[in-house]
């Protein structure tokens, strides 16, 4: 799979896990495009603000936002295990080439899914 097809996959299973509603404040999310612009990405995670886990063959990426309340949600990149995988060894190998961190490929990806989506409502 390459860069684009991971993107559109992503951006579909998204898709999947709205509505979504804050735990703290009740504010709902109609779709991903109104959870993209009614939170922000944590200050104190800004670069790193994905969480990529490889461990023991357990393979998940979360995004982090923070809703207007301050309440940080996760937001789970993909549902299939075996994409969580393929995104997760598609992170490392672009790192390791171009020689960052994956967590900084990560958020690289984050943001050409996040302009896909704008792109999309245009």
């Amino acid at each position: 799979m390459d860069e684009n097809e991971i993107i559109e996959k992503v951006i579909k299973d998204i898709d999947k896990l709205f509505p979504k509603k804050c735990s703290c404040c009740g504010i709902l999310f109609e779709n991903f495009l109104d959870f993209i612009e009614k939170t922000e990405i944590p200050a104190h995670a800004f670069d790193s603000n994905f969480m990529v886990m490889h461990l023991h063959n357990i393979y998940d990426i979360l995004a982090l936002r923070n809703c207007k309340c301050k309440t940080t949600i996760a937001l789970p990149c993909a549902i299939d295990p075996e994409f969580k995988k393929e995104i997760v060894l598609f992170l490392e190998k672009e790192a390791q080439k171009l020689n960052i961190p994956t967590e900084k490929m990560a958020g690289l990806l984050r943001d050409k899914i996040i302009k896909s989506v704008h792109n999309r409502s245009k």
